[in-house]
């Protein structure tokens, strides 16, 4: 369950009934009803600010509000607290910057939102390290290979392999990034459904020493919720006709769509 403060933290980044109780009757017997499968605890759309920008700023915070994952670090008692207050402390260091770059990025060109992207980057690392204060070596370590893991099946390897730690980790070369965008545009940006995929899609690229560090970076396959791997809106293939869409209505209407559209922009040169 997602709790207050988390709640608080969400709107401070993206700005701004009672609960009923069902008691059998004494020396009655209960009705029985059917078992009702439990969905996944997933941070609700929104959760992490608004946009992939909003989301990339907290880190990997968020992913310990997912049930299945604070079960796989085995996240309880005293440490669960520990992460609420984190998060409190999260909320007080964090959401007024980030709510700040969120709005100036609204309002930038093209060449100043890669300046504020790296900003981005820059308190997600900040956040992270100090997550490491909270969790022990190996729930740290299990955390980056779940992110990792979501990252590739989300928003595919071209985006997850370049980023700074994972691409000098790997000892990525310059034309290496190049063959990993041109694939990135080859599949408009669909990302693989599996690590299968995955893998089969950089086989080509990494060389076998860089294919077992990737093994390494990855670990045991998590079995992510499908809530986690849902695309934003404007992402992938339907967001890349929608956009086409709007320009040709916009020409026939004679319209300047000059205007830079809210397209995934490819990973930038490390």
């Amino acid at each position: 369950m997602i709790n207050k403060c988390l709640v608080s933290l969400i709107a401070l980044v993206t700005f701004g009934g009672d609960n009923s109780h069902f008691v059998a009757a004494q020396n009655e017997e209960p009705i029985p009803t059917p078992a009702v499968q439990q969905k996944e605890q997933v941070p609700p759309k929104g959760f992490l600010g608004r946009g992939r920008m909003g989301k990339q700023a907290l880190g990997m915070v968020p992913l310990l509000q997912v049930d299945s994952i604070r079960q796989e670090l085995n996240v309880e008692g005293e440490q669960a607290a520990q992460l609420e207050s984190f998060t409190l402390q999260i909320r007080e260091d964090f959401a007024e910057e980030i709510r700040q770059i969120l709005q100036s990025l609204r309002e930038a060109n093209p060449e100043e939102r890669g300046q504020f992207r790296e900003k981005v980057g820059e308190i997600a690392q900040r956040i992270n390290e100090r997550l490491e204060t909270v969790l022990n070596k190996d729930q740290s370590e299990r955390l980056k290979q779940i992110d990792l893991q979501l990252g590739l099946r989300k928003n595919g390897p071209a985006a997850a392999l370049t980023s700074n730690d994972i691409a000098m980790a790997l000892d990525l070369t310059p034309d290496q990034k190049k063959q990993l965008r041109a694939k990135a545009r080859e599949a408009q940006g669909r990302a693989p459904q599996t690590l299968a995929e995955a893998r089969q899609e950089v086989s080509e690229i990494l060389t076998p020493e860089q294919l077992q560090k990737l093994e390494n970076l990855l670990g045991a396959e998590f079995d992510l919720p499908a809530a986690l791997l849902e695309k934003e809106p404007g992402r992938g293939k339907r967001g890349i006709r929608r956009n086409e869409g709007r320009e040709r209505r916009a020409n026939r209407r004679g319209l300047d769509t000059s205007e830079p559209k809210e397209e995934a922009p490819e990973p930038p040169e490390v």
